[in-house]
């Protein structure tokens, strides 16, 4: 579902956390001065929750 400037893609099966925003590099807009940067920071926040996930399992299961 598109999300607009809050979309966050995230990225399974790989042994370290990635996640990039959702609309992709926006180099057409690069360097004017219009770009946004709510999808970066939703991306910041996701991983921060994976990682609060990772840390709270880890404590729970004793890994």
């Amino acid at each position: 579902m598109w999300e607009g400037k809050r979309g966050v893609n995230l990225t399974l099966g790989l042994p370290f956390i990635r996640v990039s925003p959702d609309h992709g590099t926006a180099f057409d807009i690069a360097g004017k001065g219009l770009a946004d940067s709510t999808s970066f920071v939703e991306c910041l926040n996701q991983v921060v929750k994976d990682l609060q996930a990772k840390r709270s399992n880890k404590e729970k299961f004793r890994l």
